[in-house]
């Protein structure tokens, strides 16, 4: 099957100190539907990145779209990630 590999970067000056969860959002003929990201966001320090395999599985369509979400556990807020492209949600890519 197909696999997604998302890498992520802390290039700020500080890590996040409120536990969160990643999402990982497919948009397909079928709807939006989320798939959980094991990663402790915490533990993300300046500088270092993580590399994330995900497996996709019977998820993967032509058209489906991917994007990456992360709310704050204690209140369920998005936590907007700082690419300048990125809104509540980052999008990943697209399958064409």
């Amino acid at each position: 099957g197909y696999s997604l590999k998302i890498i992520l970067e802390n290039t700020g000056f500080a890590n996040l100190c409120d536990r969160a969860e990643l999402k990982l959002v497919v948009q397909d003929s079928r709807g939006e539907h989320a798939i959980p990201v094991s990663s402790d966001i915490r533990n993300l320090m300046p500088g270092k990145r993580e590399e994330i395999l995900l497996p996709l599985e019977d998820m993967v369509e032509r058209g489906s779209r991917f994007l990456l979400e992360m709310r704050r556990l204690k209140d369920g807020k998005i936590i907007r990630f700082a690419n300048a492209l990125a809104g509540e949600q980052m999008i990943l890519g697209e399958i064409k």
